[in-house]
């Protein structure tokens, strides 16, 4: 029996996150024909159309419903973990006594290693230093878009 890599476990999961997504973008598109007479409605903003994992670059690219399409480094997403650990971290209070100090994350540190999708909103990542709290949903991931476009309008 031949043993299976991390990278081509990741590539397995992401290719089936993606045939999923696919799948509840045209079983949504069949009920609204059927609802409305052959209408196929069109994915919002933050509806992923597609979901692409790049292992070699580190990278996620989420092609939106809408067009736009988002490049997150794997730097960004677990820096900018939602989970209620790493957001209290993240905004501790200068004031506070008594801390618990934790090693930072360097660039380059931390990979991904799995990845599920949470119901039809969200993606949880398994990071390769163990952790696996963060619940990212599309919603989220949509507004932390690092791209020029997106980070002009939220400093506008």
């Amino acid at each position: 029996m031949e043993a299976i890599g991390a990278d081509e476990t990741v590539a397995g999961i992401y290719a089936g996150l993606r045939d999923l997504l696919r799948r509840q973008a045209r079983v949504r598109g069949t009920t609204e024909r059927r609802k409305k007479g052959g209408y196929m409605p069109s994915l919002g903003k933050t509806d992923p159309a597609d979901i692409e994992v790049h292992l070699p670059d580190r990278a996620m690219t989420i092609q939106w419903g809408d067009g736009h399409r988002s490049v997150y480094s794997f730097d960004l997403l677990r820096k900018e973990c939602p989970c209620a650990v790493c957001r209290e971290a993240s905004h501790e209070p200068t004031n506070d006594p008594f801390k618990v100090v934790t090693s930072a994350i360097r660039p380059g540190e931390v990979s991904v290693t799995g990845a599920e999708q949470v119901g039809r909103y969200a993606v949880r990542f398994e990071w390769s230093d163990g952790h696996n709290t963060g619940i990212y949903s599309y919603e989220y991931l949509r507004a932390i878009c690092p791209c020029e476009v997106c980070q002009k309008a939220l400093s506008s």
